[in-house]
């Protein structure tokens, strides 16, 4: 499988990506430019965004998984809109902070 990862500065989870065989890293994502260079040297990722829609479509026909490490307020935003284009996403806790961002989780149930 292939996973995109949202925020290159979360490091833990894109490393276990490397080791796992079965995984390939083919993009990272981080609004802060000096992390994510550091992240893409570190885990020899060449593919690096800092704006996860612009790493969605780019990379959307690659990505199979996109493991979102950001901070809470954005987790519904960017897993909402990797669900939309129907792709498997792996949200770091909490999901979601509203009842109103609750109604992407729905997303997950049609597919």
């Amino acid at each position: 499988m292939r996973s995109g990862r949202k925020k290159a500065a979360g490091l833990l989870h894109a490393r276990a990506y490397r080791e796992n065989p079965r995984v390939e890293l083919v993009g990272l994502c981080d609004i802060r430019r000096r992390p994510l260079q550091e992240a893409g040297r570190e885990l020899s990722v060449g593919r690096l965004y800092e704006d996860y829609s612009e790493m969605l479509e780019a990379e959307k026909n690659k990505i199979g998984l996109v493991s979102v490490a950001a901070p809470d307020e954005s987790h519904a935003e960017i897993a909402s809109a990797a669900l939309g284009i129907n792709k498997h996403v792996l949200p770091e806790k909490p999901m979601c902070r509203t009842l109103q961002e609750i109604g992407w989780r729905a997303l997950l149930r049609e597919r």
